[in-house]
Order: structure tokens, then sequence, then C-alpha cells
């Protein structure tokens, strides 16, 4: 692997460890004080926030009731992140460069990689607290929703979920880390790699080699 090859790859790997940061977090912020001075029951989330929360804290209990292996946490990344569209996302016009075969091999490896990938930073990652500060519409079936997300051990993070609702309920779809998206950072990386000779295989060593340390 060349050097700049190596230089995204460690870039890549950077925003996902920033993203596991947001995932595997839970509990809402709680509004109190009504104008009369007394206590109100707090709002509860709807729509995309409520999605992003539950999500956060069905992570953190899939990482305590998946004992010695993966099965729990890999179950919650397939039901909640659209492995087949991220894939297309990522790979952009690049996919017309492939034949249905490599698609094939692309889509298989691209799921194994993703899904190990999110297990395994779920394990060493520790979140005290996250808050909602924002929900936007940005399509009519896309919303961003605004957080921050505080760690035990290091600064607050600004992270952006982009939410899609979709007939079987709402999925993850992208998420961005201090300004930097998942899905750009992906299709730079992917298309860096398959614009070089014998591009294809370079990019299937990286995901298949990036499963593979992900689910040891």
């Amino acid at each position: 692997m060349s050097h700049s090859q190596v230089n995204s790859f460690c870039s890549f790997n950077r925003v996902w460890r920033g993203l596991i940061w947001s995932l595997i977090i839970a509990l809402p912020v709680i509004s109190v004080a009504s104008a009369l001075g007394q206590e109100e029951p707090p709002a509860e989330a709807e729509g995309p926030e409520a999605f992003v929360l539950q999500l956060t804290d069905d992570a953190l209990t899939a990482v305590g009731e998946s004992g010695s292996d993966n099965r729990e946490i890999n179950a919650l990344v397939q039901r909640n992140i659209p492995i087949d569209t991220l894939g297309q996302l990522v790979l952009g016009q690049n996919a017309d460069m492939l034949s249905d075969q490599q698609k094939e091999q692309f889509d298989a490896a691209f799921a194994d990689y993703l899904t190990g990938l999110y297990a395994n930073r779920m394990r060493s990652t520790l979140v005290e607290e996250v808050s909602v500060e924002s929900v936007e519409s940005v399509s009519d079936t896309d919303s961003m929703v605004a957080t921050q997300v505080i760690q035990d051990n290091g600064p607050a993070v600004n992270v952006d979920w982009r939410v899609r609702e979709t007939e079987d309920g709402y999925q993850l779809l992208d998420m961005v880390i201090e300004g930097v998206s998942l899905l750009v950072t992906k299709r730079e990386e992917f298309g860096s790699l398959l614009s070089q000779d014998n591009g294809f295989d370079k990019l299937l060593e990286t995901l298949r080699s990036g499963a593979s340390a992900d689910s040891g």
C-alpha cells in the first residue's frame, strides 16, 4: 500500500473512531421547571430525535449483552444502518466502472467491514452524555439531528446524524463528526483506490483486512 493510501486509511479510521464515540451513548437531556415553578414531566422525544436516542441506548445495551462475541452488536448495526444504501452512496459514479460480479464482491466485503468496525469500536468507547441541540429537515425523507457528545476522557464532540425515514422506520444514513462527513470521507477514499492500477483489488483488500482486524 502506498504512502498516500496509508494516510487516507488512517484518516478514515480516525473519523470512524469519532463516529463510534457518539454511537454508544444514551440518556436524553431532561428539561425542568414550568412557568409556575413546578417540575414538569420530561418531554418525550419524537421522530428522528427519538431514533437517535434509542439507537444510542440500544447500542449500550448490546455491548453489555454481547459477552465474548459480537452477535448483539452486529444485529443492531444491521437493523438500523442501510448497509446496501451506504455502499451505493460511497461508490457513487465509480459503481459504473464495476461489473456485476465486482459489485457483489464489494457488497459482501463492505457489509462485513462496516459491521465489524462498528462492533469493535463500540466495545472500547466510553461516553458520559449526549444532548440533542436541534433537528432540521433537509429533504422529504431526511433530517439532521445535531448533538453534542460529552466524553469521559476528552472534550465535547459535535456530531450531526443524518436520519432517513423509510417504510420500515428510521435508519442512520450518515454522521458528520466536527464537520467531517462519513459518506464524503469514504467516497473519497474508495474513489482514490479505484483510480489506481488494480484499484478494485486494492479496495477489496482494504475492506477485507479491515473486517478481519475488527472481528478479532
